[in-house]
């Protein structure tokens, strides 16, 4: 880990840090809209899960935007998305093209998720932008696996059982069973019953366990360090 802020130095961690401030604020508000109100929409409103769909892409492509690279690769994907959700909004988008748009995102929240973590390992500082960081990373764990979920059941019907639905879960359920299972609260209205969904559930609930722990240590740390030298 020195030897990473070495090479880094700190002058360009803390520009790093500053340039964060504003999109992690953008993807903060981004995710907590779909998170708290995507799960409880009326079904009615089908514009809403398209249009939080681009929000959220584009989102993510400014959270990228610390280098050149990483914009080119983040905006790719983002248009991607963005495009299938413009021509799914005018009934104009193939099945096939579903299963490439839910690709394209899980691999731009992988892609993002990555650059957050390495840039919250290395921040010297709990300012905002790296509380931002860790909020973010955790609203993007349960998001993703939201998406794991959904692809699952896609690909799986009858992979979760929600009691009382015989229609099965829709992906309202199954973002609201990522951060049950997440926060391992684990009220079991939703349940995964086929072993990939099973699998899926157990390693989320470690990942949210050693998020918080690790993240909780990190930021301590961060705090307890800048006392000890005054």
């Amino acid at each position: 880990m020195s030897g990473l802020l070495s090479s880094l130095g700190e002058d360009r961690i803390l520009r790093l840090q500053q340039r964060q401030l504003k999109p992690a604020v953008v993807l903060t508000a981004v995710l907590m809209a779909r998170v708290f109100m995507l799960p409880v929409v009326d079904a009615d409103a089908s514009w809403l899960m398209p249009l939080n769909h681009a929000a959220t892409a584009i989102a993510l492509g400014y959270m990228a935007a610390t280098t050149r690279r990483h914009l080119e690769v983040a905006a790719t994907l983002a248009l991607v998305i963005v495009g299938i959700q413009v021509l799914a909004v005018l009934h104009l988008a193939p099945p096939v093209l579903d299963h490439v748009q839910a690709v394209a995102f899980a691999v731009l929240l992988v892609y993002v998720f990555v650059l957050m973590l390495r840039d919250l390992l290395v921040a010297t500082s709990a300012d905002a932008a790296t509380m931002l960081l860790a909020v973010n990373c955790y609203l993007l764990i349960g998001v993703l696996w939201a998406v794991f979920y959904t692809v699952t059941e896609g690909l799986a019907p009858g992979s979760f059982a929600v009691p009382g639905d015989g229609g099965g879960p829709v992906w309202k359920d199954l973002y609201y069973f990522s951060f049950v299972t997440l926060t391992t609260l684990g009220y079991g209205d939703v349940q995964p019953v086929s072993p990939l969904a099973r699998s899926l559930a157990m390693t989320e609930a470690m990942a949210g366990v050693l998020f918080t722990g690790i993240l909780v240590a990190r930021l301590v740390g961060m705090v307890a360090v800048p006392r000890a030298r005054d």
